[in-house]
């Protein structure tokens, strides 16, 4: 049943006031504000909350207190969003709505209008809260500027102060350092005896003061103060006058201390007699142990003087020490000298040079220790005092030094024995002793000793003093000695030689002159054999034994001893030279006696002596190349040859020595003849082992030459001889002289790769030469073109002769038939003398393959 209208026109017409809070929401009339006017209003129905009279409502009140704007539209988009439903409500709900009661708003009014009284007298209380607390802070940032300000004034204050007192601090320390100058100047001034040096007061209040002040003037830090530079000469001067004080005390108690021992022993020597048991046992013992015994207590004066002056390293401190260090040595040499002489005027100089040296070599290492072991417990320091800044390497170097010196006596008795000496044997074996004592030098750091073993009395003298060092004077003049008897036997031995005839005969054995120095050596295999796939020319086991030695030639088995011997004795420039030019004098030397020499065993005699040669000498290091620099003059040869040899044809005048044509003026004119006559400078470098290779390969390129020599030649007479005759004369070579070479050949070189070698370089010639000649007869048209066999076919005999040559066990038996042809008779005779040497017996061959 529709009440109070029931229309949408009737309900308009009738309800002139706005019905509900939701019909004025959805007008836009009305906000959640308005809910507060129904507070007052009666319980009863209403049409519409809008008449309540407005005097009712309190305008000042809002239910959104103390919301802002936007927290108040926040609030109603959230209660807004709540409804999904459309805002035009129907009749009937307005109606519902109307006849709602608006009681529980009323209470929601009434608690929200409660909250909002209460919470705006929080509010009041928090903003009083607030201003008291802005007060107060206001208040308490003052109060702190005024304590900062006042804490940044105090500090400062504080930090002045501390600057004050330090810098009086200093102040006052530093003035201590310059207020010590006049107390040390006046002590020192004052000081009438040298004796002062040994109170305890001079080292603490004086040289210790000193190190302090010259550190603190020496300091950049202080670099700055007022005269300075003044203040750093005069600490110095007092340091170098302190320092002069310990030097003196030290030479005054060294020489009074060397003159009484001087006095006892001359004394001595006049109660007992210039020679004595009884003298050499007191002179011993005064010179060491009475000498050691009042010498210590100067030890702690001179390590003040040495830590001061190796550590500072000034000239002047130093010249101090090195006084000390003079006057010692020459105590020491003054009381030496008498007893070293004895010792040299007492050897017997008819020994020989190696004697001699051992001998004298040992007594002088002896005298060392024993100056080492006094020098060590006077002035070296112990490995507890020694600092990075400061140690013994000073000492030793001037203990080495003054070693020189005392050697001086072992340098002239051995120097006048070695410049004396002849034999290459005696001096390689002096200069292995002395090579010796460098060998102990070059051990590895890991088992040297260290400083702490100088005061080990186990420890060698070799590991610590330079032995090799003090005897390299004597080296050197073994090593130049040894270097000129090299030059002299060279030039006697290898130079000089001349063949004697037999070198080539069978029953020969190699005799070498009586006065050579190294004939009784034996040749004994190379350290390192030569690699057997660089060369098929290279000797085995066997023939490096002496007894195969009959067929090299002498000078180079004299050159490969000669440089075995002299082997890492010399140094490795002067070895290498040596070797090049002993290889190259040898070759040539072999050349001049056998390079004209006819016949195939000559030539064999050459590859065998290369191949010895180059065996040991690819055992030595070689490592430079010798140069030679010479000048040419090949150029007034060639004019001279032009003048006297020419055609002396007024035409040939004319073009060789007259005036150049203006239009050709480069060619056969005088002036260009005089340009050529100029010395030229011709630097050449010489290798033994590549002139070895090069001497070896000519010599083998010369015997397949000669080798090939009686097979080619029967080629060479044709077209003069009938063609029938020369392959005749050519066969027969071809059956006789092949089977000989086998034999001729492991004669000298008992190798059948080289023998296969040759013959194959052999074959290779006479196979080219026939080539030549078949070329040559097989272009005529002549009857006897039958007679000419093929190429292929002598290759196929060749091969035939060789196998059959090889597979034959005794190379001494020769296959050979004597052939009735005088030409062919005569061109055998002519490969050498002795070729049919040692030829045992001969056998008749088949006839048959020349078929």
């Amino acid at each position: 049943m529709r009440r109070r209208g029931s229309s949408v026109s009737d309900n308009k017409t009738r309800r002139s006031r706005a019905g509900s809070v939701a019909s004025t929401t959805s007008l836009g009339a009305v906000t959640v504000d308005s809910i507060a006017l129904e507070q007052k209003k009666p319980r009863g129905r209403s049409k519409s909350l809008t008449s309540v009279p407005s005097s009712t409502v309190d305008s000042d009140v809002s239910i959104t207190f103390p919301l802002s704007t936007k927290e108040r539209q926040q609030v109603w988009e959230s209660c807004f969003t709540d409804y999904n439903n459309d805002f035009l409500l129907s009749v009937d709900d307005q109606w519902l709505i109307d006849e709602s009661t608006s009681h529980e708003v009323l209470e929601f009014q009434s608690y929200l209008k409660y909250n909002h009284k209460e919470n705006k007298g929080f509010l009041d209380e928090t903003n009083a809260v607030i201003r008291d607390l802005n007060k107060l802070l206001v208040i308490g940032d003052q109060v702190t500027l005024q304590t900062v300000d006042f804490q940044t004034k105090s500090t400062q204050l504080i930090e002045e102060i501390d600057q004050m007192d330090t810098l009086h601090q200093e102040l006052a320390k530093n003035l201590t350092v310059f207020e010590s100058l006049d107390p040390i100047v006046q002590t020192l001034n004052t000081s009438s005896s040298v004796s002062i040096v040994t109170k305890d007061s001079f080292r603490t209040d004086i040289l210790e003061e000193l190190d302090k002040c010259l550190d603190f003037v020496h300091d950049p830090k202080n670099s700055s103060y007022k005269e300075i530079s003044a203040y750093k000469h005069r600490f110095k001067q007092c340091m170098i006058r302190a320092l002069s004080l310990v030097r003196n005390y030290i030479n005054t108690g060294i020489r009074e201390l060397e003159a009484d021992l001087q006095q006892r022993i001359n004394e001595k020597k006049k109660e007992s007699g210039m020679i004595s048991a009884s003298v050499s046992v007191l002179v011993d013992a005064v010179v060491y142990i009475q000498f050691e015994h009042d010498l210590v207590e100067y030890k702690p004066c001179f390590e003040e003087l040495y830590k001061r002056a190796v550590k500072m390293q000034d000239s002047e401190y130093l010249g101090l020490l090195n006084d000390c260090y003079n006057q010692y040595f020459k105590s020491r040499s003054n009381l030496l000298n008498p007893i070293i002489q004895q010792h040299v005027a007492a050897q017997d100089t008819s020994k020989d040079c190696i004697q001699l040296a051992q001998s004298n070599i040992a007594y002088f290492i002896k005298t060392m220790e024993r100056e080492y072991e006094m020098f060590k417990n006077l002035f070296l320091l112990e490995p507890s005092k020694c600092t990075e800044e400061v140690d013994n390497s000073t000492n030793m170097l001037s203990l080495t030094k003054w070693f020189e010196q005392l050697l001086d006596p072992l340098y002239y008795l051995l120097r006048n024995k070695i410049i004396r000496e002849n034999s290459i044997s005696e001096l390689c074996e002096l200069i292995s002793i002395l090579q010796n004592y460098f060998d102990v030098e070059d051990l590895d750091n890991s088992t040297r000793f260290d400083e702490s073993d100088m005061y080990h009395h186990e420890a060698p003298l070799q590991e610590k003093i330079q032995l090799g060092e003090l005897f390299r004077p004597i080296l050197e003049d073994t090593q130049t000695r040894l270097v000129f008897r090299v030059q002299v036997y060279v030039d006697k031995f290898i130079v000089s030689y001349k063949k004697t005839g037999r070198e080539l005969t069978i029953g020969h054995r190699r005799k070498l002159s009586v006065d050579d120095p190294i004939n009784d050596e034996t040749l004994t295999r190379p350290d390192r054999e030569l690699d057997r796939g660089e060369s098929i020319f290279s000797l085995d086991n066997t023939a490096l034994t002496p007894e195969n030695l009959k067929f090299v030639y002498p000078p180079i088995v004299n050159a490969v001893k000669l440089l075995m011997k002299i082997y890492q004795l010399l140094n490795q420039g002067v070895f290498d030279d040596l070797a090049n030019a002993v290889v190259h004098l040898s070759i040539l030397s072999m050349h001049s006696n056998f390079g004209t020499v006819p016949g195939v065993e000559a030539k064999l005699y050459e590859i065998k002596s290369l191949m010895f040669l180059r065996e040991y000498i690819a055992t030595f290091e070689i490592e430079h190349a010798r140069r030679e620099t010479e000048l040419d003059f090949s150029g007034i040869q060639k004019l001279f040859n032009r003048f006297i040899r020419g055609q002396n044809t007024k035409s040939d005048i004319d073009n060789n020595f007259s005036a150049a044509a203006a239009e050709d003026p480069d060619e056969n004119r005088f002036f260009n003849l005089l340009l050529g006559t100029v010395p030229k400078v011709v630097n050449d470098f010489v290798d033994c082992r590549y002139e070895i290779q090069m001497a070896l390969r000519n010599a083998v390129h010369e015997f397949i030459n000669e080798s090939a020599k009686p097979f080619v030649t029967p080629l060479e007479t044709y077209p003069e001889q009938p063609l029938k005759k020369v392959v005749d004369k050519f066969m027969r070579t071809l059956k006789n002289e092949l089977p000989r070479l086998k034999p001729r050949i492991l004669l000298y070189l008992e190798d059948d790769r080289i023998l296969n070698f040759l013959l194959d370089g052999i074959q290779e010639n006479v196979i080219k030469a026939y080539e030549t000649f078949y070329s040559k007869a097989e272009s005529e048209k002549s009857r006897d073109v039958e007679y000419l066999l093929d190429v292929d076919v002598i290759i196929s005999m060749w091969a035939d002769l060789v196998s059959e040559m090889i597979d034959l066990d005794d190379p001494e038996l020769v296959l050979d038939v004597y052939s009735d042809d005088d030409e062919y008779d005569n061109m055998v005779s002519e490969n050498g003398d002795v070729s049919n040497l040692n030829l045992d017996s001969f056998r008749q061959h088949d006839n048959s393959i020349i078929r």
